[in-house]
């Protein structure tokens, strides 16, 4: 794989170790760009299971009501982050919106 000059070796394993970490807990890979370099991931909406959460609101008397809308919220969001290199060699990850 042709890389420009300016990409140290041990900052691009960095990169790559980085990325294969991400795409070990569970993301998929929507763009990459080598000559650059940076990788957009993005991560799926998990599924909420309403029938055990509706029994366990039932079983604490309401209470896991707001541990269920919290599921609910936060499940519907689908992740996307960006694994790149910068112009001092370090990788960073960051959110994207």
């Amino acid at each position: 794989m042709k890389r420009d000059q300016f990409i140290r070796e041990e900052d691009w394993e960095n990169y790559l170790s980085i990325l294969s970490s991400k795409v070990n807990s569970g993301f998929v890979i929507e763009e990459k760009n080598d000559k650059l370099p940076f990788t957009v991931l993005s991560k799926e909406n998990r599924k909420v299971n309403h029938n055990f959460n509706l029994l366990l609101c039932c079983i604490t008397l309401g209470l896991w009501l707001f541990v269920w809308a919290y599921l609910y919220y936060s499940s519907n969001k689908k992740r996307k982050i960006l694994v790149a290199i910068d112009e001092d060699g370090k990788t960073f990850v960051e959110n994207c919106f």
